[in-house]
This record gives C-alpha cells, sequence and structure tokens, in this order.
C-alpha cells in the first residue's frame, strides 16, 4: 500500500484555556521544559479565535471558563475544524462532572492542584492519539480519491472481491469472461495503488470507508451508495 505522509507536518502544540494565570503559567513551563510547544488562553474566546483546521496536538481546559464549560469550549473548536483530543482540569471533581467529561470524549480528568508528571503522561497519549487520528484521516481520504478514479463496472467488481468472491463466481454474477474480471481486478489494484488484492482488501479494511460500497436491490442489481 502507498500513501503519501505528513513529514512536513508542524510541531504538536498543547493548547492550554484557564482564567487562573498562575495555573495558566504552572502548566505551560511544565509542557515547555520537556519540549511541548504550548498556546495559552484565558478566556474561550481567545481560544476560538486562534484555533484552526490544521493545528494538532491537544486541548488542556479548565472545567468551569467565563461564559461556557471546558467541554462546550472542545465542541465549538471542533465545529471550527479543530478537534483536538481534550484533557479537563478542575477544583472540583464531582462524580457526575467527571463522568459527564468522560460519556463525551474527555481522555482524562485531573483535580487542581495536580500531578504534572501525571497530567505529561496524559498529555503524551493524547497527542499520540491526535497524530494517529490524523493520519488515520489523511489514508482516508487518500483512499476516497483513489476510489473515485474507479469506473461503475469496477466497483461492482470490487463489492464482490470485498465479498471473497472468486473470478468465476464474480464472471457468472456480472455476465462476464473470466479474463475481463482479471482486466478490471488489475486495474482495480493499479488505480488503489495496491500491490495486490489482499493489501487492497487491507487497505478498505483499515480505513473502514463505506461510501465505496455499492448495495444490491431486491431484485438483485447493484445499487451505488
Amino acid at each position: 500500500m502507498h500513501f503519501a505522509g505528513d513529514q512536513g507536518a508542524a510541531a504538536p502544540t498543547v493548547v492550554v484555556v484557564d482564567s487562573d494565570p498562575e495555573i495558566r503559567g504552572g502548566f505551560v513551563d511544565c509542557l515547555r521544559n520537556q519540549g511541548i510547544a504550548a498556546q495559552t488562553h484565558s478566556t474561550p474566546g481567545e481560544a476560538l479565535a486562534n484555533c484552526t483546521p490544521h493545528m494538532h496536538g491537544c486541548l488542556l481546559t479548565e472545567w468551569r471558563l467565563p461564559g461556557m464549560s471546558g467541554l462546550d469550549l472542545q465542541q465549538s473548536m471542533a465545529e471550527h475544524g479543530c478537534s483536538l483530543p481534550f484533557i479537563v482540569i478542575s477544583r472540583e471533581a464531582k462524580p457526575a462532572t467527571v463522568v459527564r467529561a468522560m460519556q463525551h470524549g474527555a481522555l482524562d480528568f485531573f483535580q487542581k492542584p495536580c500531578c504534572h508528571m501525571q497530567l505529561l503522561d496524559s498529555v503524551d497519549k493524547a497527542i499520540k492519539q491526535d497524530a494517529q487520528e490524523r493520519r488515520l484521516r489523511a489514508m482516508q481520504e487518500q483512499v476516497r480519491q483513489r476510489l473515485r478514479l474507479l469506473t461503475p463496472r469496477e466497483r461492482e467488481v470490487l463489492f464482490l472481491v470485498v465479498e471473497g468472491r472468486l473470478t468465476k463466481q464474480i464472471s457468472r454474477r456480472l455476465g462476464i469472461s473470466h479474463k475481463t474480471v482479471e482486466v478490471h481486478r488489475s486495474n482495480i489494484t493499479r488505480k488503489m495503488q495496491a500491490d495486490s488484492v489482499s493489501q487492497l482488501l487491507l487497505m478498505l479494511t483499515r480505513c473502514s470507508i463505506p461510501e465505496f460500497v455499492v448495495e444490491l436491490n431486491e431484485t438483485g442489481d447493484f445499487v451505488f451508495a
């Protein structure tokens, strides 16, 4: 399988949002001492004004912020195209609050004052998760672009290949010769930049792309999704 890398990506940044300047400063010093870039904001508005879809890293946010919660901030940033894994910090850690944060995707919840070493471990996990998710999204987009190169017939053949059908079964199902099926299979692997059918199947499985699928209607005809 061949995919373009992202070697030119900038270093990850931890976006720290807390209304307490002393707390912000302590977190930033801790992060920068470990060589981790940090961007600090005292209000949600500042954070939203500076977030971009190209940012990567993680969000470290106070639960109670002026005008909104840390959860609301994370969701607003995602709506602006800046979807980062997030960690919550708070002076209070009521069970209901912690559960709500975790149910909405928070990777961790720390009560102030918190152990900086534990916080760094959580930040490291968040940054790694963000990098993994971005690689997957980039791979999915490349696969989508390649799928668009397939002809309708090639998509039909691909659907049957994914189902595990053999060449002779595909030939009978589509009413075409074995040789024509082999030509389509060869074209599919070439356009998808896969070295083999097994690599092609692995690519589609890893990327979990639903829109390439063609479905069969009640009469057994193909319907493209």
